[in-house]
């Protein structure tokens, strides 16, 4: 069984988020990317601005998107950091690849989505285990599964730790740090409420199948096949 240790979370999770100019990866594109290693941090963080329209691509801008993420055309016009989106993308990859890490977020497989349209022909994504933190807060909070509920990040913050709606669009580094703390909060009420009276920790695989039966849960609760 695995100890309840800073190094547990350390070597064990990427915590990632996109901005983007759209919902779609075959029309639009990044423009904001930032990663973290653990809940401290300390294996290494990144935050990316990204000019999408850098290498000759031209995606379409979502006046919607823009809307939520604040983030305005012309500061994205030769962003200074990493000229084009395949850098960052390789470097989200490349961690994956150093060590077996289970990527945390808000409806995370967008994120990736949009992180495996980035990488260059010849590279891809290295298959990883991924950890809606949705799912988990379904699990263990279904009083909050209704029909008209709309479970992000924004939310679970408010639920979980009192704070007001955001007042002004966000970034994904701000996300992913927000990601941080309701993960923190989830995981320590999921071992309070699962762990054996023997006070060992589930291993990461069981707290995955969990969050497979959250979906399953949430499904129902909406009177969908599950």
């Amino acid at each position: 069984m695995i100890p309840d240790t800073d190094a547990f979370d350390d070597d064990a999770f990427l915590f990632l988020d996109t901005e983007t100019t759209g919902l779609d990866t075959g029309r639009h594109a990044m423009i904001e990317l930032a990663y973290c290693v653990g809940l401290t941090g300390r294996l290494g963080s990144e935050v990316f601005l990204i000019d999408p329209y850098r290498d000759g691509r031209c995606p379409a801008w979502s006046l919607e998107a823009e809307a939520v993420h604040g983030v305005p055309l012309t500061s994205v016009r030769g962003a200074p950091h990493r000229w084009s989106p395949v850098t960052p993308a390789i470097s989200v990859a490349d961690a994956l690849r150093i060590r077996p890490l289970v990527v945390v977020g808000s409806n995370p497989m967008f994120d990736l989505g949009f992180v495996g349209a980035a990488l260059p022909g010849g590279h891809s994504l290295p298959r990883v285990e991924v950890l809606d933190l949705r799912d988990l807060f379904a699990a263990l909070h279904p009083e909050e599964l209704t029909p008209e509920a709309r479970i992000g990040l924004e939310f679970m913050m408010r639920r979980l730790t009192g704070q007001p709606n955001y007042q002004q669009p966000h970034s994904a580094a701000g996300d992913v740090a927000d990601a941080q703390l309701v993960f923190s909060i989830l995981r320590r009420r999921f071992l309070d409420a699962f762990v054996a009276s023997e006070g060992h920790l589930p291993l990461v695989a069981d707290l995955l199948d969990f969050t497979r039966s959250g979906r399953a849960l949430r499904k129902l609760r909406r009177g969908e096949a599950v």
